[in-house]
């Protein structure tokens, strides 16, 4: 399953902003976009579409560290929707992801 997230994050700091190194934490609600779903296996592949819904919602939280222009984060990304076509499935399924994310202020 492939999506566009597009998150709304608030983060908090904490320590003096003129430090080199400085932890912080975020929160924020997201919404992704289904963009192509596939079932793949070694004899076979197919378009599973049709079995998933078009969009997600959920929630964000995660904590990181800046030093300098270095930023390193882990997340946590919980889906709260069901992604399946409910007249599929009985069940009820919800995405989830761990992130670590490494970036470059400039």
């Amino acid at each position: 399953m492939n999506y566009v997230q597009i998150p709304v994050i608030a983060k908090f700091g904490f320590g003096d902003p003129a430090q080199t190194t400085r932890p912080s934490v975020f929160f924020g609600p997201y919404v992704g976009f289904n963009v192509g779903a596939e079932v793949e296996s070694p004899d076979f592949s197919i378009n599973a579409d049709d079995y998933f819904e078009n969009t997600d919602a959920g929630v964000v939280v995660g904590a990181g560290i800046d030093i300098r222009q270095i930023s390193i984060n882990f997340r946590y990304t919980a889906g709260l929707t069901n992604i399946v076509a409910p007249e599929d499935f009985e069940d009820e399924q919800k995405n989830g992801a761990f992130a670590l994310t490494i970036g470059i202020g400039f």
